[in-house]
């Protein structure tokens, strides 16, 4: 071999060598890291002395007192809500899923998809401890009796 391959050969193992070393150093990264990114949410955490300050006082104005209306809710009782009884909710991750429903009138149970329609009422998010209906843009929710729930884990070791 001559002395310019030599020099040159080298140089280009060792390149090799590194961008090989950087592969399998990114290989790892990308392994360990998670693959969703951090939400970062930024917060005004920093309070200016100089917007506590009340400026139009200083030229002799006077600040106009906003009223707000009083907003008086009331406890409603919706009767649909409490003839039912919801017993189980079979729910995915997505939001989708169905739900089993008990008339407490009845005694008859009735199965749930996601947008079907019961007694006028749309099923429209089901949730771990609860689910939401709609009727006329009002949305009611009705939630799962958790004094009642029962359940047993159990263990397989295969």
């Amino acid at each position: 071999m001559n002395i310019n391959f030599n020099f040159m050969s080298k140089y280009v193992f060792t390149l090799m060598f590194l961008f090989l070393v950087s592969y399998i150093f990114n290989i790892m990264l990308f392994l360990i890291l998670p693959k969703m990114g951090v939400d970062y949410i930024v917060e005004n955490r920093y309070r200016f002395a100089f917007r506590d300050y009340d400026y139009l006082s200083t030229f002799g104005f006077k600040n106009a007192q906003i009223q707000t209306k009083q907003v008086i809710t009331t406890q409603k009782s919706y009767p649909f809500l409490s003839q039912l009884e919801l017993n189980a909710i079979y729910s995915k991750s997505s939001g989708l899923g169905w739900i089993v429903l008990k008339e407490k009138s009845t005694k008859k149970s009735h199965v749930l998809a996601l947008n079907d329609s019961f007694k006028g009422y749309q099923l429209k998010k089901i949730e771990k401890s609860f689910v939401i209906f709609v009727k006329d843009k009002i949305e009611y929710k009705l939630e799962i009796n958790k004094d009642k729930l029962k359940y047993k884990v159990i263990k397989d070791d295969k």
